[in-house]
């Protein structure tokens, strides 16, 4: 053999195996960016498809919210003010999440679900205002709604439905893109086996990167089912999960016990309000956070909005423990951007045990009726369902149904209470307080009628006309005593109107008042809530001569710090402050401390709800020239209190 044909002979093995070593990496290479490359889109395509469902859901909502404010408007019995408030919050928070630029950026075409967004965005107030203007029952305060409703109907319905096309063309191209590749796959594995030894390692190696892309497109799948039964924003889990859940505990143990607690946030709308959506959104991931620190063995879920369902196993003390936690850590303030958010929740438990077996949308109406009656006590508590709940959901839907007509007729009655001065009977000022005799519910305080106000959108119309109608009331008390100070309650969504210090003014004038001779009393934790939107008003008013009384001062959580942010020249010591005066020797030194207090920053203590001549000879001795209570008056019609007036002229001095 010749040299030279031998050498060649020689180096064709050496060509050969470089060859398939070559091949062999490249087709490493290759396969090992076509897996990547494969992974990597799907993920892509799965962060887009679950953005698109999201979109997708918005003409539901829109329709969903419309059709809530006909039925209402067309008095459909299963329609209420409530549901027509959720839908709208649905609504409100996914028109703010779909502007979120990552929302948009699942279009090919951005340009114009940017500009409907914005529209339908910059719509909501109206919207808002729309549905409060919906009276149930008259189809013809639906017209607003409608006229907006039919505005965007056609973009938003389009808009959603392309949404859902476009993620079933994605989710094709992804489904086209596994095979494509899967295929290519088949072909490499083909090719390297017959490279022998080589191929076996390479097989080895496509085997190790097949098991890691199942792997992958395992936990890809997981992260779908996860999208399918979790909320996006708190990660908790989502209503649809919360049925499963309930069906699946009836299941295991019919006889095992268990209670639902239904969590709704109080005042989390004003929140939104003032704050903006980002604001609520931080709460509601702080609320979840703190949720799920509780307890492994606790099943939790976002229902929508700031409402919360929470399943645990045991009886009524469990659930009981567990509430009284709930309301404990979802108390803390919040820290967002600067700004210190406090919040508080409300809760309705139902507890089934003894083989009952509810299904899941009498379960959710047992404990929807508990929150209610747990927010029509005062908030910040929880309330155990009773079947006699439903008789007190109907009175409540009763008083909001005629509160409006209540004020339009002018059928919210005004009476007086003196405050009274250090020597028996001498009055220094009167305190107005609203009454309403309902025709069916029988009478119906202030507390009650107010928070039933601020729920369904009335509470600037009602304040509005206790102070119209209070200093009308009392002008012939003050005709005759012209040195009285007329002091009236006012909630903090009537003061943060733009109008509220003109029509102060101008009710106080109409009716031949001083400014100086009105006070204005609001509680502690109102001023605290919404101080920010309230304070400007406050100030014009103080600069006017108008007085502000800080109420029920006390009563709940008080703090000296948060006390000094308000301009107030009059603080009220609430009952419970004094209930125990008589017996607890602690409660007349605080009370010292608080008369010298007030002296000292130039202001009147009036103690609320003295009730014994004990109570007011220990508030005297303690300092105390301002009482106010059953012990020196009820509160009276404005005929009465002249009659009562009449019968003992002394009480017509002046303390000075």
């Amino acid at each position: 053999m010749k040299p030279k044909t031998k050498a060649l002979a020689v180096s064709l093995p050496l060509l050969r195996s470089a060859l398939v070593i070559v091949l062999f990496v490249a087709a490493m290479t290759f396969t090992h960016f076509t897996i990547n490359k494969v992974v990597g889109d799907f993920d892509r395509r799965e962060f887009y498809s679950a953005r698109l469902e999201e979109v997708s859901q918005f003409g539901w909502e829109y329709r969903s919210f419309y059709e809530m404010g006909a039925a209402l408007a067309y008095g459909e019995p299963w329609a209420s003010r409530a549901d027509l408030n959720r839908a709208l919050d649905i609504f409100w928070s996914r028109t703010h999440t779909l502007s979120q630029a990552d929302y948009i950026e699942a279009y090919d075409d951005p340009e114009k679900p940017l500009r409907l967004v914005k529209d339908v965005k910059d719509a909501l107030p109206e919207f808002e205002k729309a549905a409060n203007l919906i009276v149930e029952g008259d189809p013809e305060s639906l017209a607003p709604l409608r006229t907006l409703y039919l505005t965007y109907r056609n973009d938003i319905l389009d808009f959603s439905q392309a949404a859902y096309n476009m993620r079933r063309l994605k989710a094709a191209a992804a489904l086209q893109s596994q095979f494509e590749t899967t295929d290519t796959l088949k072909d490499l594995n083909l090719w390297l086996g017959i490279g022998g030894l080589l191929g076996f390692f390479y097989l080895l190696f496509e085997l190790f990167q097949t098991r890691r892309l199942a792997d992958k497109l395992h936990a890809s799948n997981k992260k779908v089912r996860e999208l399918a039964e979790t909320d996006f924003l708190t990660g908790l889990y989502n209503r649809r999960s919360f049925s499963e859940r309930v069906e699946k505990m009836q299941a295991d143990d019919e006889t095992a016990a268990y209670s639902l607690l239904y969590l709704d946030l109080d005042g989390f709308k004003p929140i939104n309000d003032r704050l903006g959506h980002i604001a609520g959104d931080v709460v509601l991931r702080e609320i979840g956070v703190r949720l799920n620190s509780l307890s492994d063995d606790i099943f939790i879920a976002r229902l929508g909005g700031d409402e919360f369902a929470i399943l645990a196993s045991g009886g009524a003390d469990a659930a009981q423990r567990l509430s009284e936690r709930v309301l404990e850590v979802i108390s803390a303030r919040i820290d967002c951007d600067g700004a210190t958010i406090s919040i508080s929740g409300s809760i309705g438990i139902t507890v089934v045990e003894d083989g009952r077996k509810p299904t899941v949308s009498e379960l959710m109406h047992e404990a929807d009726l508990a929150l209610y009656e747990a927010k029509g006590r005062g908030r910040r508590g929880f309330r155990f369902y009773h079947p006699q709940m439903a008789n007190e959901l109907r009175r409540r839907v009763q008083i909001e149904e005629e509160l409006a007509r209540a004020i339009e007729t002018q059928s919210i009655e005004i009476v007086f209470q003196p405050i009274v001065g250090e020597e028996d009977g001498n009055i220094i000022a009167l305190e107005a307080l609203s009454r309403w005799v309902h025709p069916i519910s029988g009478a119906i305080g202030p507390e009650e009628m107010f928070d039933i106000a601020e729920e369904i959108g009335l509470g600037p119309a009602l304040g509005s006309y206790v102070l119209e109608q209070a200093c009308k009331s009392a002008r012939p008390i003050l005709d005759a005593l012209p040195e009285l100070a007329l002091s009236i309650n006012v909630r903090p969504s009537h003061a943060a109107v733009d109008e509220f210090v003109d029509d102060c003014l101008r009710v106080v004038s109409v009716n031949g008042l001083n400014n100086s001779g009105l006070v204005l009393e609001f509680t502690e934790d109102d001023m605290a809530t919404n101080y920010s939107r309230i304070g400007k008003n406050l100030s014009a008013l103080t600069d006017a001569g108008v007085r502000i009384a800080i109420d029920d001062f006390g009563k709940g959580y008080s703090s000296y710090a948060r006390l000094m942010q308000f301009p107030f020249s009059v603080l009220k010591l609430d009952r419970s402050m004094i209930a125990h005066i008589e017996t607890d020797a602690r409660v007349a030194t605080m009370v010292s401390a608080l008369v010298s207090m007030t002296r000292k920053l130039g202001a009147e203590l009036i103690v609320e709800g003295v009730e014994t001549g004990t109570q007011h000879s220990m508030l005297q001795k303690a300092g105390v020239t301002r009482f106010q209570g059953f012990l020196f008056a009820t509160p009276m019609a404005p005929k009465d209190l002249l009659s009562w007036l009449d019968i003992c002229p002394s009480r017509r001095k002046r303390l000075v």
